[in-house]
């Protein structure tokens, strides 16, 4: 995720696509995923890539978040001077 998050509707696409990754492991028998030693590591590498994927977003939602106050500061000073 090189992108930066520029809006609201970029965090919740983050959150979105972690959200399907664990409905795919609740949904999934466990008891025939855990037969099939390729499918828990296919699951193991997939709930690698999410846990990287969160981080990154949890880092870049706090950059985001930073810029939004910024931005709500400045506002704030620019009506208060009128």
């Amino acid at each position: 995720m090189s992108q930066k998050i520029e809006n609201v509707n970029d965090l919740l696409n983050g959150i979105n696509v972690i959200a399907n990754v664990l409905l795919i492991g609740k949904s999934g028998n466990i008891e025939e995923i855990s037969e099939n030693p390729n499918t828990v590591d296919l699951y193991a590498s997939l709930v690698e890539i999410t846990e990287q994927y969160a981080s990154i977003l949890v880092a870049k939602s706090g950059q985001f978040e930073l810029r939004h106050e910024e931005q709500k500061d400045t506002i704030l000073k620019a009506v208060s001077g009128l």
